[in-house]
């Protein structure tokens, strides 16, 4: 809405202007520059919304790089020439999005980062984060793979002898040997 009355300003401000029971809800130019300041500060977030919430392919794997994403932009925003309300407001949202990032430390989050094939390791390496966090998310998910998917010697599996049979052609006929 603060959007859509920023792009109509000419026309709500005439439109007050017009009214008389309206004219003292026009908006002075100052107030129009601070709705302006607001409405950029909001568009990081309508951005990184609209991208996790669509339903298209699921988006966990861009939980961490929308996180960064949205700090860096807020961070920048914040170093602007803007309001001080402002500036206090985008750090009120800075320091709520530090408390919310640390819960992305989970393994659900970098393992879902690294095994996308659009993002991996190189996503980390990319935005520059310390070989040290590299690192563990490469751990973990080797911790996975050895825990859970690699593949393990049973003891007590009968070996089928005739695999090997000269008489046996299958993998002869499979792999021409």
């Amino acid at each position: 809405m603060i959007k859509r009355s920023c792009e109509l300003r000419e026309a709500l401000d005439n439109t007050a202007t017009a009214d008389k029971d309206l004219c003292r809800w026009e908006l002075e130019d100052a107030e129009w520059e601070l709705l302006d300041e607001i409405n950029q500060l909001l568009h990081i977030f309508d951005r990184a919304t609209k991208h996790v919430s669509h339903n298209r392919f699921p988006t966990i794997e861009n939980s961490i790089p929308v996180f960064n994403w949205l700090m860096d932009k807020i961070e920048d925003f914040q170093n602007s020439d803007i309001k001080d309300v402002i500036k206090t407001a985008a750090m009120k949202a800075m320091n709520k999005l530090k408390k919310y990032y640390q819960y992305t430390d989970a393994l659900v989050y970098s393992i879902s980062t690294i095994l996308d094939p659009r993002l991996k390791l190189t996503y980390y390496k990319d935005n520059n984060w310390e070989d040290e966090y590299i690192l563990e998310a490469r751990q973990h998910i080797y911790n996975l793979y050895e825990t859970q998917y690699a593949p393990t010697l049973d003891l007590n599996v009968v070996q089928d002898n005739d695999i090997s049979s000269p008489d046996d052609d299958l993998f002869q006929h499979i792999y021409k040997k």
